[in-house]
């Protein structure tokens, strides 16, 4: 969803953590998610959070 458009939003990115959180994701397997699906759509991140 973040990077369905080829741009990071803050907002977007707000909704994932906040979601991934209440799924019970943990913070270090939702970066990496996040660096890999970036890298795979070759989007640049400035940090991971």
């Amino acid at each position: 969803m973040v990077f369905a458009d080829g741009e990071i939003h803050e907002f977007e990115d707000n909704i994932v953590w906040r979601v991934s959180e209440l799924l019970g994701i943990s913070t270090s397997d939702r970066l990496a998610l996040r660096r890999r699906v970036a890298r795979r759509a070759n989007i640049t991140l400035d940090s991971d959070e």
